[in-house]
């Protein structure tokens, strides 16, 4: 009986071999049981039967047509070896139920039985970060996110039309309204799959604008709350209650202060940043994940300032 039991446990094995490397291959030959897939005859162990999660294989004593010497019953298919009859007749009728593949289970002598996967015949491979926060990056390149596109007071120098500000004056920034799009004021949202039934939701806000002057004065932060900011029309400075310096801009702005004449080419080097954060959620079968990514985008400008010399003569 020992023996019986040692040689039914390594065919059981080698069934179970068979049908997680290629388990179309015995398709329609006799003797495994209910999910319709069989094992070849030949493999003589006495009859035992060998039960796999509800179902079972029938494994013959010999080839069909010798007969099979009585064996172990399989549970609920009565006893004996009887799936193989002197004439060759084929295996008695298996127990009904779902496929024997669909039931198999990576099972251990200490441990818990593992569903396998219905279409590999493993375990399925548990979702890693590394993966999630690649359809992250994804997402993020989908956006196509860009830099703010600036419109100033003065014009830039190396702008079409570029013109000189003054030291006393306010520089006024603002998004130029011919190029504002979703990519540069956001919010932008994308929804991106990835392997493994991952799916990323991500929203891209632009949260503020950050001008540095580049003349030494601190950077100037313009709430994203406000784009694409006021923009600076000449009646500003023509209004009668107009100070001598001109009016700041309520939403972006600068009071000059300082001469471009000594740095190199007589311009300051002006950029904007947009600080564009992505907030991200990720879920898969079993597990969610979520973060915040930040995504600074520069705009650079140069910007010309002099000074106005007055001469007072007497009359």
């Amino acid at each position: 009986m020992p023996n019986r039991r040692r040689h039914a446990t390594v065919i059981g094995a080698l069934v179970l071999g068979s049908l997680v490397a290629s388990p179309h291959s015995a398709l329609g030959q006799p003797g495994f049981g209910s999910g319709g897939i069989d094992v070849s005859p030949g493999m003589g162990n006495g009859g035992s039967n060998i039960t796999v999660q509800g179902s079972y294989v029938q494994v013959p004593s010999a080839s069909p047509g010798s007969g099979g010497s009585p064996g172990a019953s399989a549970a609920g298919t009565g006893g004996g070896g009887s799936g193989y009859s002197g004439g060759g007749s084929d295996v008695v009728a298996a127990p009904t139920g779902p496929p024997v593949r669909e039931q198999l289970k990576a099972c251990g002598r200490f441990t818990d039985c593992v569903p396998l996967s219905p279409d590999v015949g493993m375990p399925a491979t548990p979702v890693s970060m590394a993966q999630v926060m690649n359809v992250v990056g994804t997402a993020v390149t989908g956006m196509q996110l860009e830099e703010p596109p600036m419109c100033w007071t003065p014009e830039p120098a190396d702008f079409p039309g570029g013109r000189t500000g003054l030291v006393g004056k306010f520089s006024w920034a603002w998004l130029c309204p011919d190029q504002i799009r979703e990519t540069n004021i956001g919010p932008v949202t994308r929804v991106v799959p990835g392997p493994g039934g991952v799916v990323v939701t991500a929203t891209a806000v632009n949260t503020s604008v950050t001008i540095n002057y580049g003349d030494g004065s601190p950077p100037v932060i313009c709430p994203g709350a406000l784009l694409p900011f006021t923009p600076y029309a000449d009646i500003v400075d023509a209004s009668p209650v107009t100070p001598p310096s001109g009016m700041p801009s309520p939403t972006c702005g600068h009071h000059i202060e300082k001469t471009s004449i000594t740095e190199p080419g007589g311009t300051f080097k002006v950029s904007a940043t947009s600080a564009w954060l992505v907030n991200w959620t990720a879920a898969w079968p079993g597990g969610a994940a979520g973060g915040v990514v930040p995504v600074p985008l520069t705009s650079t400008y140069q910007q010309r300032i002099g000074e106005l010399q007055v001469l007072v003569t007497p009359n």
